[in-house]
């Protein structure tokens, strides 16, 4: 078998294997978050920063678009450029949890994407938003991860290669943007 064609067998099993149920709970997440007038803050760390982006563009630039009710809709990131300007005395570590204490209030959604789901800026993100009763949303791979077990509701990848689980998960944020762009009129 040809390498493409191996790829695409494995992203296939990957997508057969995840379990979707999750996601009706994230889009009623959603709905619930646009109807109170909450924020969903999107939360991606390395490669899976783009997965976050993917999500935000979806929802606010499709989604929004001609409807009364809008998505109240931010993504973070371990962006090195945003990081630039954390000062000497603190740490990059707890960078992203620092931008949420200034923004969340009880209510928020908070969206965290990382494929193994044990990425301790996330952790500790989705700790302090539970804290202040924030809902938390994992999407992740490798089942039995740290985020998955302090999640309201979880997406979880199960595979072994790392980028069939980014793959998946840029699918599984296409899913929910598309819903709301094609099926969900306000």
């Amino acid at each position: 078998m040809q390498y493409p064609e191996q790829y695409r067998a494995e992203l296939l099993n990957a997508l057969q294997s995840t379990d979707f149920s999750a996601v009706e709970e994230i889009l009623e997440l959603f709905r619930e978050a646009r109807a109170h007038g909450r924020c969903i803050f999107v939360c991606g760390t390395d490669s899976n920063a783009m997965a976050a982006s993917r999500l935000l563009c979806d929802m606010v630039r499709s989604s929004n678009l001609g409807r009364t009710a809008k998505f109240r809709i931010f993504a973070f990131s371990e962006d090195w450029s945003t990081m630039a300007r954390v000062p000497d005395d603190l740490h990059y570590d707890h960078a992203l949890v620092d931008e949420l204490r200034n923004v969340a209030s009880p209510g928020d959604v908070i969206v965290g994407i990382n494929a193994s789901g044990n990425s301790r800026s996330l952790v500790e993100v989705f700790e302090y938003a539970n804290s202040i009763g924030c809902r938390t949303i994992c999407i992740a791979g490798f089942p039995g991860n740290k985020l998955a077990a302090i999640s309201d509701s979880a997406v979880l990848v199960p595979a072994s290669h790392l980028g069939n689980i980014e793959d998946a998960h840029i699918i599984v944020c296409r899913m929910i943007g598309h819903y709301f762009l094609n099926f969900d009129h306000d």
